[in-house]
């Protein structure tokens, strides 16, 4: 029986073969798992520069990314930044492990079958604050992110404008997502403020009901959100 190749992971190696941060010496490697082995199937070089612009960062990144081959998940030290921002508009589930490589791209290749099996309802969502009538919900996108929980926050708050009906919502996390500006609006919605958190890490996004009023009914995708509150 021939092997079979379970997963591939990417991530950013040094020589030493630690996990180090894009800016350092290194190289991109693309492991895969065959026959209850981690194995390096492919080595991409990659170098940053802090002082390089954010439009220069994005495309020598999306460059070496591109030489990867059925691959979606990516492996990193840190969850905060631009570059996990831009990894996972190219369509990468970005996890972060702790341990040696070949333990964390065990627990990766764990977490990532522990979501093939999970039912739809387990998708986090954000939850109500004091009372759900009074439609104030709140979700914190970077405990998610610190609790190893990979997403895209699209995919985390898509279902609930569209099947919620809410008169304020909080997301902490550490920019503005970017289809905001995309979809908000079709959703009948919008950005009341954005408020930097205490602590100094991240901000609050505060959105609302165009109509200020919690007894809209769910949104729709695409523009075709109406209103019949009388708002």
């Amino acid at each position: 029986m021939g092997v079979t190749t379970v997963m591939n992971v990417a991530a950013f190696v040094n020589e030493s073969g630690e996990l180090v941060d894009f800016y350092e010496k290194g190289e991109i490697c693309l492991f895969g798992k065959i026959s209850n082995r981690w194995v390096k199937r492919k080595t991409v070089p990659m170098s940053l520069n802090r002082e390089a612009g954010i439009a220069q960062v994005r495309t020598n990144l999306a460059g070496a990314v591109s030489q990867l081959e059925d691959c979606e998940v990516f492996l990193m030290p840190e969850l905060r930044g631009i570059l996990r921002v831009y990894l996972e508009e190219m369509g990468y589930r970005v996890w972060k492990s702790e341990g040696s490589l070949t333990d964390q791209l065990e627990n990766v290749a764990l977490r990532e079958q522990e979501m093939l099996t999970e039912v739809p309802d387990q998708i986090p969502s954000p939850l109500p604050v004091g009372s759900p009538e009074e439609g104030y919900y709140r979700i914190d996108l970077i405990e998610l992110l610190q609790s190893g929980v990979p997403h895209v926050s699209r995919e985390v708050l898509m279902p609930f404008f569209e099947t919620i009906s809410f008169q304020r919502l909080d997301v902490v996390c550490d920019h503005v997502p970017r289809w905001f500006s995309m979809e908000l609006m079709g959703l009948g919605l919008q950005i009341e403020s954005q408020t930097p958190v205490l602590t100094g890490e991240g901000m609050i996004v505060t959105v609302i009901p165009k109509c200020g009023s919690r007894s809209c009914p769910p949104g729709k995708r695409s523009g075709n959100f109406s209103c019949h509150c009388g708002g």
